[in-house]
């Protein structure tokens, strides 16, 4: 009998699994934020222990970028601010709800939040974000102006133009600010035997510094060098309240004087406390004006994270990230629109060492999705998949 030959050689072995956190696919132990699962596996995954050079990668990824910006409790809370309109004044406080925007969706969501909690005051939409991309801010404009309801018993302004005076009574109607205006001072013109033929007055918003209000100015503009207009709101059907001033027979609002009444325009508040203010790139406690267009002086944070990372405890270290080890084994960047899903498929993807599972059956791996600041990248309810590929050499021994 001849003797048995053999021959010793290294052979290439592979693996490769999907791991998905469908819990439909088998996934347990699934955060609440849908960024964490285990896969258990049965029969188990054995490299031997004479294995050489195991390293595993990530070949391909389906993750939906869904991770919030607006989150609507717990440290992170950033979804509140205020709107202010009307006479008298009214606040509402709002909210949009947690979720993952763009500029164009938050402008939505603002806009329906005023609109909806106005019942039925405020109907278009409120306020307009601009956003500039030479200087990378958003711009804030207030577009709401309020509606001044006109009807038999605020209809009334009587003007003083030094030789007699006449009360002026408007058709009823809605008017915005500058409808009235107009209105008020043709009408004033309008009437018969009397001097005037420019504009009696002006009504004006004004900003109050540091305040998160606006407020309107009245000012008598007419004079004929001898004779000086002054306006009063009478107690009979006076339109003075719904302007912000008081319906008085003895109050006149003379020539030469500007006169403040009470808070009319629509104006966007950003509060202190769970302020959306710094995902829009203002401070807190500042506000918009109505007609104003005011550029954030700050970055705005619409992005609250730049990429995600993959995280598995198949590796002993993974990448490194900086200085440290995080059994990172992919970062993946967001490429796609919010609510789209972002498909990778990495020619010469990153390859890092299982050296410690060599020998060692598994049962379990665990999977996390972070953000690039290391925290568990919430994934609002989506489920996403990687499919990673296991490689190591294997000496062998061939008999013939």
């Amino acid at each position: 009998m001849s003797p048995v030959s053999k021959v010793k050689k290294v052979v290439r072995r592979e693996t490769a699994f999907i791991l998905d956190s469908s819990i439909l696919g088998g996934a347990i132990n699934k955060t609440a934020d849908g960024s964490g699962f285990s896969v258990q596996l049965d029969p188990p995954l054995i490299i031997p222990p004479n294995a050489i050079n195991a390293t595993i990668d990530v070949e391909e990824s389906a993750i939906w970028n869904t991770t919030p910006n607006i989150f609507d409790s717990g440290p992170k809370q950033n979804n509140l601010f205020q709107f202010f309109y009307s006479r008298p004044r009214i606040q509402l406080n709002l909210e949009i709800p947690k979720g993952a925007y763009e500029v164009f969706q938050i402008e939505q969501e603002i806009n329906r939040a005023i609109i909806e909690g106005s019942n039925g005051d405020i109907t278009s939409n409120a306020i307009q974000l601009i956003p500039n991309r030479a200087t990378g801010r958003i711009g804030v404009k207030v577009l709401y102006s309020n509606i001044y309801k006109i009807l038999s018993n605020n209809n009334t302004i009587v003007i003083d133009y030094g030789t007699g005076t006449q009360a002026i009574v408007l058709a009823s109607g809605n008017y915005t600010l500058e409808e009235l205006v107009n209105l008020i001072n043709l009408s004033i013109i309008l009437v018969e035997n009397n001097p005037v033929t420019t504009n009696f007055i002006t009504l004006k918003n004004k900003g109050v510094d540091g305040e998160d209000q606006s407020q309107l100015e009245l000012e008598v503009i007419w004079n004929d060098t001898i004779n000086f207009g002054k306006v009063l709101f009478p107690i009979q059907d006076g339109m003075g309240p719904t302007l912000g001033f008081t319906n008085n027979n003895f109050t006149y609002y003379d020539y030469g004087n500007v006169y403040t009444g009470g808070i009319v325009n629509g104006n966007i508040f950003f509060p202190l406390l769970n302020s959306i203010a710094p995902v829009l790139g203002f401070p807190v406690q500042t506000g918009v004006l109505y007609s104003q267009l005011i550029e954030g002086s700050l970055v705005p944070k619409i992005n609250s994270f730049n990429y995600y990372l993959i995280q598995c405890d198949l590796v002993d270290r993974g990448i490194r990230f900086n200085n440290d080890y995080n059994q990172i084994i992919d970062a993946i960047l967001v490429d796609v629109a919010t609510g789209e899903q972002i498909l990778t498929r990495p020619i010469y993807p990153a390859t890092c060492s299982v050296e410690k599972i060599t020998g060692n059956p598994v049962s379990n791996i665990r999977v996390q999705l972070l953000t690039d600041a290391l925290e568990p990248a919430d994934t609002g309810s989506n489920d996403f998949y990687i499919r990673v590929s296991i490689k190591w050499f294997e000496p062998i021994e061939i008999h013939f």
